[in-house]
């Protein structure tokens, strides 16, 4: 199975995966596609997201058919940060062509599983003072729009996650079909 987490920054995506690779250790694994960028500004703008947009792409492009995996963040995620970005006024370019929203139609098609973890008002994840916390919350409600309208919207290949880590994981696992063992404590 290959599945994408998405969800803005602080909304328990390492976490929930770190907690699924513990039960499936052989499961392939891609890194949030910032930890592939070689000079990156922090914190990060228009040209760090367009490139982790691209990196990401380019990593659903290129999945083996046959390889289990699970991967940090989808190209939606870093087309929610740019609209994102437009709509707190940091940046005048608002132009998202359809040919983008093709290929990343393209690329999330060879997903077996989206997990989308929104924020919830309750969230526990706490965030260190530095976090760009107008950010982190209008990229939530771009990527939630964005969600609603992909190739996947209209599948049962796309489930929202929220509560705490443990049930983050239950739901997952269930999602994934896998057996969840309730005698081992």
């Amino acid at each position: 199975m290959r599945i994408a987490v998405s969800g803005t920054h602080g909304s328990g995506k390492s976490t929930l995966i770190a907690d699924y690779l513990t039960l499936h250790p052989t499961m392939d694994h891609y890194d949030d596609p910032y930890t592939y960028l070689d000079d990156a500004a922090d914190p990060p703008g228009v040209i760090e997201y367009v490139e982790q947009l691209r990196i990401s792409v380019n990593i659903l492009q290129e999945l083996p058919a046959d390889t289990p995996c699970i991967i940090e963040r989808t190209p939606l995620d870093f087309l929610a940060y740019l609209k994102a970005l437009h709509e707190l006024g940091r940046t005048s370019d608002h132009r998202f062509s359809s040919h983008l929203e093709e290929t990343i139609d393209q690329a999330l098609s060879r997903l077996d599983l989206l997990v989308v973890l929104p924020l919830e008002h309750h969230d526990p994840i706490a965030l260190p003072g530095g976090e760009d916390l107008d950010l982190r919350v209008a990229m939530n409600e771009a990527l939630l729009e964005l969600v609603d309208t992909c190739v996947l919207a209209t599948t049962n290949r796309v489930t929202e996650i929220f509560g705490s880590r443990d049930v983050r994981l239950v739901k997952l696992l269930q999602a994934t079909g896998t057996r969840i063992d309730t005698h081992n404590s």
